[in-house]
């Protein structure tokens, strides 16, 4: 397509003389005259500031260039774009720390801003349209980004913004629908200590450590979530960002008790270690919002029928549940969703009595309507406990 090496590089020789480096193309005319035309931040990258590319760059890979990592971003299957795109909360981020690039207009399609061409040169290669068709028209200049497949959504910041690049994923998922363009498979976040192992005998007193993550880790659980449309795997992304706040809940209830001197105040203490008691503690912090989480239960139908059917549980009946009432609430809450969220984990394909992963359209219905709910969870949790 471009001639060989020498012939290629001696057509660009020739075509350099009348660059124009204020001009906003550049056009060259390769040794089979075929005539393509190049922005100039791209041809700049490709062929004027001598450095090296590898262009073996996956779509979906971040790339580290200089000071600035770049994402690629994708529309959320979980969301209308169309009417999140309207209204943006990160445009007053400083301009130093972040761009962000969205591409709506098709005729500039193929003009990459200097900002994000980085990345759209990086992964030519994987990009390449390969059965590409050049026109005839010996007067027609092809433009050299409609070679390759087209990007979108990209997110350029300073590689030195861990923390502010966690939270703008996260309010670009909330407010856009956008999520990042890779393959994450995320495991259960590590507590800073195991929450069992807190009472020294030998000094009769609890052991406790007051550590702070700088990097908000969790909210990649909630961006992974909004990836699928698959129930199960919803709920148990969801369930890790709840499961992650345990360790922190935990010490502030602790911190608010007496000194430990007796066994009873110590089973009191070890009482609260389980996880459904750890998870009682994370919802009571937003207890300010049960009358809407309540009235969000009441909304979904069949939904006792799915605790009996799927959660083999009879005695789960949110008409019963007091919003009024912060304990009681908050347990009852808890204990569903810990409920739940065993019978999805410790499911045996022997275990003819628990049918989580072989829902019927109305039992997957009713889970969607709980994701919902632990979505609307999990974003007060962050506004309680995040500095945005």
């Amino acid at each position: 397509m471009w001639g060989n090496k020498s012939q290629f590089l001696n057509a660009l020789k020739n075509s350099l003389e009348t660059y124009d480096r204020e001009d906003k193309d550049y056009r060259f005319t390769s040794y089979h005259s075929l005539r393509i035309k190049f922005s100039k931040a791209i041809f700049e990258i490709l062929f004027i500031d001598n450095c090296v590319i590898d262009f073996n760059k996956s779509i979906g890979e971040r790339l580290e260039y200089e000071d600035n990592t770049y994402l690629q971003l994708i529309e959320s299957p979980c969301v209308n774009f169309a009417t999140r795109i309207e209204k943006s909360k990160i445009i007053n981020v400083p301009r130093k720390c972040v761009v962000f690039f969205i591409n709506e207009n098709k005729s500039e399609s193929l003009y990459y801003p200097e900002e994000i061409a980085p990345l759209f040169i990086y992964q030519l290669k994987e990009r390449l349209i390969v059965d590409y068709t050049f026109s005839t028209d010996t007067e027609v200049y092809t433009n050299f980004c409609s070679l390759f497949r087209p990007m979108k959504y990209i997110l350029r910041i300073k590689k030195d913004k861990h923390s502010l690049q966690e939270k703008l994923l996260y309010k670009l998922c909330i407010n856009l629908g956008l999520i990042e363009y890779e393959k994450i498979t995320t495991s259960k976040l590590e507590v800073s200590q195991d929450i069992n192992q807190i009472y020294d005998l030998s000094r009769n007193s609890i052991l406790l450590t007051d550590t702070k993550k700088q990097i908000n880790l969790e909210l990649r659980f909630y961006t992974s979530a909004m990836k699928t449309t698959d129930p199960i795997y919803q709920f148990l992304e969801l369930y890790h960002i709840l499961e992650s706040y345990f360790y922190k809940y935990f010490y502030n209830y602790i911190k608010n008790l007496k000194q430990v001197k007796t066994k009873k105040d110590y089973e009191e203490v070890r009482t609260a270690t389980k996880e459904e008691k750890m998870l009682k503690l994370v919802l009571k912090d937003i207890s300010t919002d049960f009358n809407c989480i309540h009235d969000e239960f009441e909304k979904i139908r069949y939904f006792r029928r799915f605790c009996k059917d799927v959660l083999n549980r009879n005695n789960i009946n949110h008409a019963n549940w007091d919003a009024s009432n912060i304990d009681t609430f908050s347990e009852k809450l808890s204990d569903f969703i810990y409920s739940l969220r065993n019978n999805i984990v410790h499911t045996k394909e022997s275990d003819k009595t628990i049918r989580i992963k072989n829902l019927n359209y109305s039992e997957k219905n009713v889970l969607m309507k709980v994701n919902n709910i632990l979505f609307f969870i999990v974003q007060r949790i962050f506004d309680k406990n995040i500095e945005w």
